[in-house]
């Protein structure tokens, strides 16, 4: 199998989930391969901008560029969100 390293270099924020909780975030738009979706209209995002003060913190310019992505495991997805893409280094390729 094949291992990968990913990375960012600012995490505004992370949740772990059951990937049974996939099922009600039905309006969410997403885009992306194999294990990392970037996802476009994200109920994460939008979540956490009512629960915050995120944007009274950073300003509303900061927290339009603020991006969802999920990591997709075997029983279980990570919503990360950040400013900054992914990077994804291969570690190992068996």
């Amino acid at each position: 199998g094949k291992v990968y390293r990913l990375s960012s270099d600012n995490v505004d924020c992370y949740r772990v989930a059951d990937e049974r909780y996939k099922n009600e975030f039905k309006e969410e738009e997403f885009d992306g391969f194999s294990f990392l979706w970037q996802i476009k209209k994200s109920q994460f995002r939008e979540d956490f901008n009512s629960w915050s003060i995120y944007e009274k913190i950073h300003g509303s310019e900061q927290f339009r560029g603020l991006k969802c992505y999920r990591i997709i495991g075997q029983n279980s997805f990570v919503d990360i969100l950040t400013t900054e893409e992914p990077i994804i280094e291969l570690i190992e390729d068996q």
